[in-house]
């Protein structure tokens, strides 16, 4: 089978068992590139295109068969870094090089406890489950801020690599700086990929993944309603009766 062939029953395989991922991934482009060294998704600034880069020497040491879909644990794990909203993440520092290393070993870290059943990562995947990170302490189902907090208070091992990635491109597919795009350019890129996990979510037939639908990064934000505040405003705009005394006593006529 070509790669092509055998991405497209990936994706037919995942609309089958995990709908969600299958058709969010239906509607992304790929794109073949060794421009990257694994796969990532892909942002234009200009047009807010969301496309799936895969490197092809990568690919072709994925292993699919009947018992397990790396290509699909892939795509799994790369979606779900954007249904979190991790590049938009801002409780680490994008102008250090290495506390936004630290961060993104922290997101796979978190990211890689939502493995879907016969679509699990590569070997050598980040794991918190590792015995080789069991000094770490860290605690299953804990959000990627918390992993960031021990990896920042215990150090980060050399060989440590964030492993699949996300990237801002220009019109030319040329990487860009997140560092170097305004808050403004920040805040529609959010948006964008807010609108298209939405859209993704309302389309979705059945029940969500645990992990998108913990999500909160993709859920309209509801305003806190002091109740409070509106009772006091509600009360005194009720008009007061107006009481009248007089020494005049009260007409019976008609009354008996």
């Amino acid at each position: 089978l070509t790669k092509e062939k055998l991405f497209e029953r990936t994706v037919i395989k995942l609309i089958d068992e995990v709908p969600f991922y299958g058709l969010f991934m239906s509607g992304l482009n790929v794109v073949w590139s060794k421009q990257i060294p694994t796969a990532a998704i892909v942002l234009y600034k200009r047009t807010f295109e969301l496309e799936f880069w895969f490197n092809p020497d990568f690919f072709e040491s994925l292993v699919v068969n009947k018992g397990n879909n790396e290509v699909g644990a892939i795509i799994v794990h790369e979606l779900l870094h954007i249904v979190e909203g991790h590049p938009f993440s801002d409780w680490f520092n994008r102008d250090d090089p290495n506390d936004a290393k630290l961060a993104n070993v922290a997101m796979d870290f978190f990211i890689n406890q939502y493995q879907e059943k016969g679509f699990c990562l590569p070997k050598g995947a980040l794991d918190i489950y590792d015995p080789q990170f069991a000094k770490y302490g860290f605690k299953p189902n804990d959000s990627a801020i918390e992993y960031y907090k021990i990896l920042k208070k215990k150090g980060l091992p050399e060989c440590l690599q964030p492993q699949y990635g996300f990237m801002v491109v220009d019109e030319n597919g040329n990487p860009v700086d997140p560092a170097t795009l305004s808050s403004e350019e920040l805040s529609q890129l959010k948006n964008s990929i807010q609108h298209e996990v939405h859209k993704a979510v309302k389309n979705c037939p059945g029940n969500l993944p645990q992990a998108v639908e913990q999500s909160v990064f993709w859920k309209p934000t509801v305003p806190v309603v002091k109740w409070e505040t509106h009772f006091r405003r509600f009360s005194s705009s009720v008009p007061q009766p107006i009481y009248r005394f007089t020494r005049n006593r009260p007409s019976r006529r008609g009354t008996e």
